[in-house]
């Protein structure tokens, strides 16, 4: 049976949102941190995120600036 689902060809996988789960209040903190200077990783372990999510939340949010972001040492 499951192998005649898994044929069938109208059934398409569900697209994975790009930041599940994140509330809005959530998306805002990670932007305001990030604008201020803190970098992705430090903000994905304080806010128990996946770094690929912060990324795709400031993405989402146009406010990413790529690889050169984040504190300096």
């Amino acid at each position: 049976m499951l192998k005649q689902i898994l044929k069938l060809p109208n059934v398409r996988p569900i697209p994975m949102l790009e930041t599940p789960n994140v509330s809005k209040e959530k998306k805002e903190v990670v932007m305001n941190l990030y604008v201020s200077g803190i970098g992705e990783e430090f903000i994905a372990m304080q806010l128990d995120l996946e770094i690929p999510v912060v990324i795709s939340i400031l993405k989402e949010l146009d406010v990413y600036r790529g690889e050169d972001s984040g504190e300096k040492v």
